[in-house]
């Protein structure tokens, strides 16, 4: 399939849209910090989403999840069974998700429209 090529302004609106106060993943990179590089470079941000969509690449390091353990409320800590494991992802994958997430939505709406055909959706 082919997507159309992503814009800068799609991946700022993507960042922006985005919860700053999430946790990072296993590099560390807050989406504050990622908003900062994104504004010194936004093309070479939007050509690497662009490149990883073309290829059809999802980099095995956005891959890579950080899992913490939450301890249930109330719960014993010598329990496995006390505990919630929360998978802290890479934000470069969470942005790239988010980008291509709201495109495949774009098109389901289209696809599934009675009036339509397929080529209106290219």
């Amino acid at each position: 399939m082919n997507f159309p090529v992503i814009t800068q302004e799609e991946v700022k609106t993507v960042m922006d849209d985005m919860d700053i106060n999430k946790s990072p993943g296993p590099d560390g990179l807050t989406l504050e910090v990622m908003r900062e590089l994104f504004f010194l470079d936004p093309a070479w941000f939007t050509e690497l989403f662009n490149n990883c969509t073309r290829q059809g690449v999802f980099p095995d390091n956005w891959k890579i999840a950080k899992v913490i353990l939450i301890l249930k409320e109330g719960k014993d800590l010598t329990e496995v069974s006390s505990y919630i494991p929360i998978c802290l992802l890479h934000t470069w994958g969470k942005v790239h998700d988010k980008i291509i997430a709201l495109r495949l939505c774009f098109l389901k709406s289209i696809w599934f429209q009675k009036t339509k055909v397929t080529i209106d959706s290219s």
